[in-house]
Parts: structure tokens; C-alpha cells; sequence
């Protein structure tokens, strides 16, 4: 809270020096936008941001952000990405709407429905040709938005960079495995994520 601007700094920093005007930016699960919004000015208005958020209020404020800056490209997609196109509970936590959760459903009110889509069919919506950088924070749900995406796009569209939050102990399969055995290697861990690059 205090410094915002360290938040992530290794994974932004190597954004900076591995992205350029024109390029493209995929955020996943982006909350408010600290990602995107440090991204928009490396890419400028020749590049894009596909930025995908379902957490209500959070998404509000997203789409704030992004009429405050209404010089960065960005399409905005308020909804998770998962397996097929539904509706799932989001579980939200009463004192971190950023940890919202669409893995680990927890009882009580602080629930709300959202609308899940592929990952695939957000990208090929937003006419995306190719894919510069990813960055997917969603709470250990990452797994059920990659797998499928990397079983149906074509190799043309797979990230080049991929910043992944280290979500293990709710994974459903071996996504890391899998990522090595589609030319993934790891750049790089936090203690917040992996960075991995495409060979």
C-alpha cells in the first residue's frame, strides 16, 4: 500500500525491457490494472492490452482506470477465463476483493455469479494476432484458463513471455509440466510468480 511502486518489480521491470511500441499484452485476472497500466506507455497507442477481470467492483474500477488513460488501446472483458463459456461462483474475500477466487469456493455471502469464457474466444474476439506477454493472477484457477487455451490456439498465438502466479497448491493438473513440454522454460520465480519464456 505504502509502495506501489515496487509491487511485482522484477516481472515489470523485465516487461519494460522486453516490451516495445506496438506490442501486445494479455492480463488475466487484472484486477485494477497495476500491470496494464504500467504496460500501456512501454506499448503506446500502436499496441494492445486485452485486459479480463470478473470481480464487479473491481472491474469498475478497471474501466475507470482506462477512461483516465484514454490513450492506451485496451478491450476489456468482464468476465473469467476458464474451461467453456457459464456462469460460476466467484468467492471474494471480505478483506481482499483481489484474492477473488473462482478455485477455491468458500461458504458464506461474500459470493457472487460471473460469467466464464475461454480464453481462446476472448482473444480471438479481440482479433489478436499474436500475443507479446501474458500475465494470469487468478487465484489458482490458472490451469483451467491455460491448458485449453494452449489445446485450441495455434502455436502463432502462444505468449512469447508468460507471468504466472505460483498458485500450485490449487492447480487440478501439472501445468507447469505441461508448459515445459510446449517449449516453456523458466526465466526466473518470485516468491509471487513464475516467469517463463517460449523457446
Amino acid at each position: 500500500m505504502f509502495s506501489p511502486s515496487r509491487f511485482e518489480l522484477e516481472e515489470r521491470e523485465l516487461l519494460r525491457r522486453e516490451l516495445k511500441a506496438g506490442d501486445i499484452f494479455v492480463d488475466v485476472g487484472a484486477n485494477v490494472g497495476a500491470y496494464s497500466l504500467w504496460v500501456g506507455p512501454l506499448i503506446g497507442p500502436s499496441g494492445k492490452i486485452v485486459a479480463i477481470e470478473p470481480q464487479p467492483s473491481v472491474l469498475a474500477r478497471l474501466r475507470a482506470n482506462f477512461a483516465l488513460n484514454p490513450g492506451f488501446n485496451a478491450h476489456v472483458f468482464g468476465c473469467g477465463a476458464g474451461e467453456t463459456n457459464g456462469f460460476m461462483t466467484l468467492s471474494v474475500g471480505s478483506s481482499n476483493e483481489g484474492g477473488a477466487s473462482l478455485a477455491t469456493v468458500s461458504g458464506g455471502a461474500d459470493q457472487v455469479e460471473v460469467a466464464v469464457r475461454p480464453l481462446i474466444s476472448m482473444i480471438e474476439e479481440a482479433r489478436l494476432e499474436r500475443i507479446d506477454a501474458l500475465k494470469i493472477d487468478i487465484e489458482g484457477y490458472e490451469d483451467r484458463a491455460l491448458l485449453p487455451f494452449f489445446s485450441q490456439a495455434p502455436r502463432g498465438l502462444w505468449p512469447r513471455l508468460l507471468i504466472l502466479e505460483r498458485s500450485e497448491k490449487d492447480w487440478a493438473s501439472d501445468l507447469m509440466g505441461a508448459l515445459k513440454s510446449y517449449g516453456y522454460s523458466l526465466s526466473f520465480a518470485t516468491k509471487r510468480n513464475y516467469v517463463m519464456k517460449l523457446a
